[in-house]
């Protein structure tokens, strides 16, 4: 579904991104970890079409998207939630998750997706008229994939989706993550916390200094050496 091959990215003259490959194929979780300043989040903006400092290929079904507009790119399905929510926040919860529902296709879907997003998130439901920025951290990641969820997306990107939550609520964002998984949704997920990364994912890569220095089977990574002592401590 997702192709990147030997992808470089740049802010200005600082290089961050040093020619990494991976793929994402239909119905997986594949989670891409590493420290702070890895290059994660560079690698999320590079394939949103946030930015055009970059170089290498990159190419969703089928389709070479180095080049898209963000705008473009979402209208194939390719819906990110970014780090730390981005949301609305002088707007009401509904709003917020009517304005996911942007293009013809989601919009043609907004009440099924309305209902979908519900079960997933009973708790927005009990809000919906509620301004998004009184919500607890939890409820607004909830939120922010809630509006994700919204447009219809054939790939759902997760920006460090646990960014500033309770080991209780990161659990829970985990869980629906996991739920996501289990109904054939395809995510990336992008995410500092390696153990509960990994233990859902179907495959995995590890970002070192902006470049691939692992990859394999989430779980299979979780049992190698160098990976239980540079993330987990062990």
């Amino acid at each position: 579904m997702l192709e990147v091959k030997d992808l470089f990215a740049r802010y200005g003259r600082v290089e961050i991104l040093h020619g990494i490959s991976f793929s994402v194929q239909q119905g997986e979780l594949v989670a891409l970890v590493g420290a702070n300043g890895a290059g994660k989040t560079t690698a999320l903006k590079a394939i949103s079409g946030l930015l055009t400092q970059k170089k290498g290929e990159i190419r969703f079904q089928g389709k070479d998207i180095g080049r898209m507009s963000p705008d473009r790119i979402v209208s194939l399905g390719l819906i990110q939630v970014p780090e730390r929510r981005r949301l609305f926040t002088g707007m009401s919860v509904l709003e917020n998750l009517e304005l996911g529902a942007i293009t013809p296709r989601a919009r043609k879907r907004k009440t099924q997706n309305l209902e979908f997003v519900f079960g997933l998130f009973p708790q927005l439901k009990e809000r919906l008229r509620q301004a998004a920025g009184t919500l607890s951290g939890g409820e607004q990641q909830m939120l922010a994939i809630g509006r994700a969820l919204m447009g219809c997306p054939v790939l759902l990107i997760l920006d460090e989706p646990s960014t500033g939550l309770s080991p209780l609520l990161t659990k829970t964002v985990f869980d629906v993550i996991r739920t996501l998984k289990e109904q054939g949704s395809t995510v990336l997920l992008v995410e500092q916390n390696v153990q509960h990364a990994l233990d859902m994912a179907t495959r995995g890569y590890v970002l070192e200094n902006g470049n691939v220095v692992m990859e394999g089977a989430g779980r299979d990574l979780l049992a190698d050496e160098h990976l239980k002592q540079a993330y987990l401590g062990m």
